[in-house]
């Protein structure tokens, strides 16, 4: 699997690292906005509504 730009000097080990993986997981709305920058305010209007509703991680493995 290709990582994503931002992860490509992670090490394969921690990669494979489910730990590793929990503790980097995009959890709010700064860190969607750090890996996509180009984001329409109404879609980070969207986000924010989602996550007060719903608890929101994902691991870098998924990007």
């Amino acid at each position: 699997m290709e990582k994503f730009w931002l992860f490509q000097d992670i090490p394969l080990d921690l990669w494979n690292d489910w730990k590793w993986q929990i503790k980097n997981s995009l959890k709010n709305i700064k860190d969607i906005e750090r890996f996509f920058p180009n984001l329409q305010e109404n879609e980070k209007q969207k986000f924010m509504e989602y996550i007060k509703i719903f608890n929101f991680k994902i691991t870098p493995y998924f990007l």
